[in-house]
């Protein structure tokens, strides 16, 4: 059997589309698992989206949490609130263009105003969810 040019193409298109579809439902998922712990804990979630770079779709929904399909699918991120290590956390405010202290109503929903295990867990969380799709699919696979 001999294959043409068009036919190795669109073979390679198809794979490509199957594994991009493949590893951002993955990443989706590993990042919902982040989104629903910080949720259940009270953090703010600025950003959910799905691939890097510049953004194709995208909406906000009524939480504030701006959802979207950015034009390089090959991975995601959450942006939560408050996400700062430094030891003096601040924040960078558009209208004085410089950072600024937590005021104490950004302070109630911000991640590094959680307790350690809270903090711990919004991280561990995707990863977990990750193994969570990997026995739904086995156990779907097997049954």
């Amino acid at each position: 059997m001999e294959y043409s040019l068009i036919d190795l193409l669109g073979d390679a298109v198809f794979y490509c589309t199957v594994f991009l579809v493949s590893i951002s439902f993955v990443v989706f998922i590993h990042e919902l698992g982040h989104f629903l712990m910080a949720r259940i804990f009270g953090v703010r979630v600025q950003k959910f989206s799905i691939g890097f770079g510049r953004e194709l779709l995208g909406r906000t929904d009524k939480r504030g949490t701006r959802w979207s399909l950015s034009l390089f699918p090959l991975g995601g991120y959450v942006q939560l609130f408050g996400y700062d290590s430094a030891p003096d956390p601040q924040i960078w405010d558009a209208d004085l263009e410089k950072r600024r202290p937590f005021t104490e109503e950004e302070k109630a929903e911000a991640f590094f105003t959680r307790a350690l295990w809270k903090r711990s867990l919004i991280v561990a969380m995707g990863p977990f969810a990750n193994f969570i799709l990997t026995f739904v699919i086995l156990f779907l696979l097997y049954s």
